[in-house]
């Protein structure tokens, strides 16, 4: 979190791919898994915001440094986050007022 509070984008990437965990690899394709406690905004299996997370600090920043900075891994995870549970959210509430 620190490299996220300094604006270092380079410095993030390193520490993530210490963190992470090589599945398998083929050729010039591979397939990690990264520590998502660190990385994601909710807790898992309490709901609650982490301040502290990667996403937090980007969002809370507010520069265009930290909105750089969603460029690759983060970007990836928060597309993945739309897909599967803002979008829904979105779409009922749209219909709701829609028809309200």
């Amino acid at each position: 979190t620190l490299a996220v509070f300094l604006g270092n984008k380079e410095m993030l990437g390193f520490i993530l791919s210490l963190k992470s965990a090589l599945q398998w690899k083929y050729g010039r394709t591979s397939n990690a898994l990264y520590p998502l406690q660190e990385i994601d905004t909710v807790e898992p299996g309490r709901n609650d915001i982490k301040d502290s997370s990667v996403i937090s600090l980007m969002v809370n920043k507010n520069t265009l440094i930290h909105a750089e900075m969603t460029e690759g891994l983060i970007y990836e995870i928060l597309l993945a986050k739309w897909k599967h549970y803002t979008r829904r959210m979105y779409n009922r509430r749209f219909d709701f007022i829609s028809v309200w």
